[in-house]
């Protein structure tokens, strides 16, 4: 009897860890960012699988969604923090993870008109890791301390699988 209750246990909780990402601390994200920027969310907005625009308040993302959630983010005057990039946009925008479970209306409740630090990178200035890389302006004394004493890392693989776009799959 244990041993079927504890096999119930696994199966059960093994879908409620599925759009969970596995913790990285600050100084790898650090590390990883190829930019670190201050700027506001100015909007949010939500897309389609076909990149229509997605108004109703209450559509969700998540697992069988194809709607994805983005960022619009103005960069702050004197808001590079570092960058590798020959010139930062004023505007840029980021997609989130489509795996998170969401609304448009709660992700504009919790970002809209906020201001953060941003740790991005690529070309395309996207998030350095899902869910972690919009941080607190109360962080920011400990990034600088990072970015002064980051030193370049070996980028193997850490176990998380990572499709193109390098948001990392959900765990099954």
């Amino acid at each position: 009897m244990k041993i079927l209750i504890g096999f119930a246990v696994i199966v059960l909780t093994m879908h409620a860890h599925a759009t969970q990402i596995a913790f990285r601390d600050l100084t790898n994200l650090v590390s990883d960012a190829d930019h670190v920027l201050v700027g506001t969310v100015t909007r949010v907005d939500m897309v389609d699988g076909k990149g229509n625009q997605v108004t109703k308040e209450t559509a969700r993302t998540g697992p069988g969604s194809v709607n994805m959630l983005c960022l619009h983010v103005s960069v702050a005057t004197n808001g590079v923090i570092a960058s590798t990039a020959g010139k930062v946009p004023g505007e840029i925008t980021i997609p989130l993870w489509q795996m998170w479970h969401d609304t448009l209306d709660n992700r504009k409740k919790e970002v809209e008109g906020k201001t953060f630090i941003f740790l991005l990178k690529g070309p395309d200035f996207q998030a350095v890791y899902s869910g972690l890389f919009m941080r607190e302006m109360a962080e920011r004394l400990e990034i600088e301390k990072l970015l002064k004493d980051k030193k370049p890392l070996n980028h193997t693989p850490d176990g998380i699988c990572q499709p193109a776009d390098g948001l990392p799959k959900p765990s099954m």
